[in-house]
């Protein structure tokens, strides 16, 4: 078995690795990040994404869930998460099938989050994280004709293209009430928690009109950078029922081991206004036949002149929509779980410096759960994979991002194994990888419109320590 310290040494030094390993796979291109701020990450953990994306009414006393900050309330272990994803993307249109042209195959690999978290006595516990929030990464050509220039001449191409992040870093507390051996504090129990988030990062697009068929023509290029820096919060409640095992002790039948829990989580983000940058210019270049900005002797861009406003750091605001969700569980400790969770997310909200950007509303349904075979003897590990926990999921999401004038759902399955590789009761120090899987499936094929088929993969790292908060006494 691999000593603790040494674990984390490896785990460290993997992801050191990982970065350097990471800048040079960054090839996605999708067409769905040009609208609102990006396509959206998730502050789900793997085993949230293993089980459909659910998290509302999710606890474990080994994970930091930051999706109801009311979870951390039940952190039992300095904790220390973080993981690699993986997404590959395959797209379609309706006319992919007569022309290979039409389809594009990419993907890209990176960090999705580093999470830290340690509990504050038996009342509750604290954490801090840092995850990707929205992602621009598109490349994208659209033809049409000039009614201006020759028939032999006449093709207008415009290359819209996009890249940056924003970013969320989070200070998450959650507290809890106490159980008590008898009474309504036996069999109920009630928790809160709240996120401080900070969004930060910026998002660089660009729009290139050229002309393909014409020779030393100068382009017209438009570009556009906005950069973001503000405060927002959520906040989030779990309820739980405990029903126990009945038992004859003494004569007496008693209640003794927790048989069954109920839980019903409630999550809200409310609207918020960020801060924000923004830089805008306009100007003449000079482009091959494929838009590329061709490049000097002298090793710099053959840019011709300014021909519109130039704005530069001019203040600007981003808003966020308000988001609501609602999950329910059912659970029996140590062996399964079943989870519900309905989520509700106003994107018409969304917009910059008042300007709405014509999404939609949307609401995500989620349904996933696990199972763990066994859980005895867990010291032998000839028989490794019945103490895995194994993961499962599906979702359905009416979708947001409005193109040819509807919005189309993003809908998927998802399932994952969690693998335990340390664990020392004792010591109380843990380790799990946790490996989760997510096929789905968003836009269509109708006319304007445009498929998106993805396959995800997550390798999530959890390393556990009882033994920063131990008391320890000497005779």
């Amino acid at each position: 078995m691999m000593h603790f310290k040494r674990l984390i040494t490896l785990v460290l030094l993997l992801i050191g690795m990982s970065w350097s390993s990471i800048a040079q796979i960054q090839s996605e291109n999708s067409p769905f990040s040009i609208f609102g701020p990006g396509d959206l990450f998730t502050e789900k953990n793997a085993s949230n994404n293993a089980m459909g994306g659910i998290g509302i009414a999710y606890a474990n006393s080994k994970e930091i869930n930051f999706v109801n900050p009311a979870s951390l309330a039940y952190l039992k272990y300095a904790t220390l998460q973080t993981g690699l994803f993986a997404n590959g993307i395959w797209l379609r249109n309706s006319d992919s099938a007569v022309n290979p042209e039409n389809k594009n195959n990419s993907g890209n690999a990176t960090i999705p989050n580093l999470y830290l978290g340690v509990p504050l006595g038996d009342a509750g516990a604290t954490a801090i994280g840092l995850n990707a929030y929205s992602r621009s990464a598109y490349d994208l050509l659209r033809n049409s004709t000039s009614e201006v220039l020759p028939d032999t001449a006449n093709l207008v191409t415009q290359r819209f293209v996009g890249q940056g992040d924003f970013y969320r870093l989070y200070w998450g507390v959650g507290f809890k009430t106490d159980r008590k051996e008898a009474n309504f504090l036996k069999y109920n129990q009630i928790s809160a928690g709240a996120n401080a988030m900070y969004f930060f990062g910026t998002q660089n697009s660009g729009e290139l009109t050229f002309y393909p068929q014409i020779v030393d023509i100068l382009s017209e290029r438009k570009t556009t950078s906005l950069t973001i820096g503000d405060f927002g919060f959520n906040g989030g409640i779990q309820y739980n029922r405990f029903s126990y095992n009945k038992e004859m002790v003494d004569g007496e039948e008693k209640e003794t081991s927790i048989r069954n829990v109920f839980t019903v989580g409630l999550t809200f983000q409310p609207g918020v206004s960020l801060s924000a940058s923004q830089s805008f210019l306009e100007e003449t270049v000079l482009t091959d036949a494929n838009g590329n900005v061709l490049i000097l002797v002298d090793g710099s861009s053959a840019i011709g002149d300014t021909i519109g406003t130039i704005i530069d750091d001019e203040p600007a605001t981003m808003e966020l929509p308000s988001m609501y969700g609602i999950g329910i569980r059912f659970s029996k400790p140590s062996r399964w779980m079943i989870e519900a969770n309905v989520d509700i997310k106003n994107w018409s909200e969304w917009g910059i410096n008042d300007a709405f950007g014509g999404l939609d509303n949307s609401m995500r349904f989620a349904l996933g759960g696990s199972i763990s075979p066994s859980r005895e003897n867990i010291a032998q590990r000839r028989k490794f994979l019945r103490y895995a926990s194994y993961q499962f999921g599906a979702y359905y999401d009416t979708g947001h991002i409005i193109i040819a004038e509807q919005s189309d759902p993003d809908f998927g399955l998802t399932f994952g194994i969690k693998l335990p590789i340390f664990d020392n009761v004792k010591s109380g120090k843990f380790a799990d990888i946790n490996l989760a899987f997510n096929l789905g499936q968003r836009g269509s094929l109708r006319e304007g419109a445009i498929r998106e088929t993805y396959f995800r993969s997550t390798l999530g790292i959890t390393l556990n320590d009882g033994s920063w908060f131990r008391i320890r006494k000497y005779e």
